[in-house]
C-alpha cells in the first residue's frame, strides 16, 4: 500500500517537475522566441513519460528535447506576435460601440480557435520529426478539417485551461503545462494519419 501511494506521489511530483521546466524553458526564450521550442519539448517530455518510458531525470529530458526544436524561434516570435496582436484586438474591438464590433469580435475569436488548433497539430507534427516549416503548416490545416473530434478535444482542454486560469493564477501556473501536456499526448495516443507512414 505505501508503495502504490509512493509511485503516485512520484507520478505527481514528475508533473509538476514537467510544468516547473516548462516555464523554466519559457521564460528562458522570454517567451517570444521560446513559445514553439518550450511548447514542443512539453508535448515530447510528456509523451516520453506517459507512454514509452518513466524518465528519472525529467530536466535532461525537457532540456534535450528543448534543444532539438530551438531552431524555431523565428516561428515562435511570429506565434506570439499573432496572439498579441489578437488579443489586442479583441480587448479594442470589445470596447468599441460601432455597429460592426460584434462581427468584428466573432471573426478574431474564430480566427484565435482556428490558431490554436492549428498550434496544436503543428506541435504534435513537429514532436513526430516533421521538420518543414510550410508541411508542417499545410498537414496541420488538414489535420484540424480532417479530424473534427479531435479538434474539439483540442479545444475543450482549452478551455479548461482558461477556466483554471480564471479561477486560480497560482493552480493554472503550477497545473496548466502538465495539463496541455498529457491531455494532447492522451488524445493522439491512437492518432495514426497517413501522412505519417513511412
Amino acid at each position: 500500500m505505501s508503495g502504490s501511494i509512493q509511485k503516485v506521489f512520484q507520478f505527481c511530483y514528475k508533473l509538476f517537475l514537467i510544468s516547473f521546466y516548462y516555464w523554466l524553458y519559457l521564460l528562458k526564450g522570454v517567451v517570444i522566441y521560446s513559445f514553439i521550442p518550450a511548447t514542443a519539448s512539453l508535448l515530447k517530455t510528456s509523451e516520453q513519460f506517459l507512454i514509452h518510458e518513466n524518465p528519472e531525470d525529467i530536466g535532461l529530458l525537457f532540456k534535450e528535447n528543448y534543444q532539438s526544436y530551438q531552431s524555431y524561434y523565428f516561428a515562435s516570435f511570429l506565434s506570439v506576435m499573432f496572439v498579441i496582436l489578437s488579443y489586442t484586438a479583441l480587448f479594442f474591438a470589445n470596447r468599441s460601440d460601432h455597429s460592426f464590433s460584434l462581427a468584428l469580435v466573432i471573426v478574431i475569436v474564430y480566427f484565435m480557435i482556428l490558431f490554436v488548433i492549428n498550434y496544436t497539430f503543428i506541435l504534435y507534427y513537429l514532436t513526430k520529426g516533421i521538420k518543414a516549416w510550410k508541411k508542417l503548416l499545410a498537414l496541420a490545416f488538414v489535420s484540424s478539417i480532417k479530424y473534427p473530434l479531435r479538434s474539439i478535444y483540442i479545444l475543450f482542454i482549452v478551455a479548461i485551461l482558461s477556466f483554471l486560469f480564471t479561477w486560480n493564477l497560482v493552480a493554472f501556473i503550477a497545473l496548466a503545462p502538465c495539463i496541455y501536456g498529457c491531455g494532447i499526448t492522451t488524445s493522439f495516443i491512437k492518432f495514426s494519419p497517413p501522412f505519417l507512414e513511412k
